[in-house]
């Protein structure tokens, strides 16, 4: 089972669920798509052993001029992305996210940004036959706060523009996603940064953790890297962040939060 929160065909919109089966055998698939409404289309795939699958959104009959959540259901494990590409109000690009096996009642960004030329969206899946209420907590550099709460409909998705929340409209910020019901929450933010153009999206995470690892990073050139940190405890993090470069020397940054 693997769900999504994003989806968009409408505009210069072109989104694709890519799917992999590793099996020796055919796989069944069930791919639900949740509308803003509650309106739910359900389209049936076989995938053969050993091999992908592209579905372009786009050209499923209903759905190319829309905004829709995704869920997958296999009678075989398969691994599934989906990936999009686009031209947002002259930005153009594309982004690729995986998506998560199951709803969880809490998700964590690290990452929002509504200054200059960024847009932030969070996006919220609810798959089941009740609505749920969210508390979405955006979580600012001078330890402040601002809590937006809203209902998602059942069987539905909503879009959070953060650029459109008082007091948001030009901040940084990490946030916390919490629901009664578990949800299924993603980050999109699209962007003209020193004249580079794009977009990306991410996946929430579940939970903290004491340690992180990344194994890329690069500053050289016109490449401009970031690590961005949350904290949603109530009391104040130290982080140690150490770097570790090629040739096997390290840099250590030690930071609070």
């Amino acid at each position: 089972e693997w769900h999504f929160a994003e989806g968009y065909t409408g505009g210069e919109f072109d989104t694709f669920i890519l799917v992999q089966n590793p099996n020796d055998a055919e796989a069944r698939l069930e791919v639900s798509f949740l509308g803003n409404g509650g309106e739910v289309d359900r389209i049936y795939y076989r995938l053969p052993p050993t091999s992908r699958m592209t579905i372009w959104m786009d050209m499923e009959p209903g759905m190319e001029d829309g905004e829709f959540s995704a869920q997958l259901k296999s009678d075989l494990p398969v691994v599934a992305e989906r990936a999009m590409y686009f031209r947002y109000r002259g930005r153009a690009g594309g982004s690729a996210a995986e998506g998560t096996p199951a709803p969880m009642t809490a998700w964590y960004f690290a990452e929002g940004y509504t200054g200059g030329e960024f847009d932030a969206y969070i996006l919220l899946s609810n798959p089941w036959d009740a609505a749920t209420g969210a508390k979405l907590t955006f979580m600012l550099p001078d330890a402040s706060s601002r809590e937006f709460s809203l209902e998602v409909s059942a069987r539905s998705r909503v879009t959070v523009h953060v650029d459109d929340l008082p007091g948001l409209e030009n901040a940084e910020f990490s946030t916390l996603v919490k629901s009664d019901l578990p949800l299924v929450a993603e980050r999109a933010m699209y962007f003209n940064y020193f004249g580079r153009q794009g977009g990306h999206d991410s996946m929430g995470l579940n939970e903290p953790a004491g340690d992180w690892y990344f194994a890329e990073g690069y500053t050289g050139g016109e490449f401009d890297t970031y690590l961005l940190l949350q904290n949603p405890g109530d009391s104040r993090a130290k982080a140690v962040l150490t770097y570790m470069k090629a040739d096997g020397s390290t840099v250590r940054q030690e930071v609070e939060i």
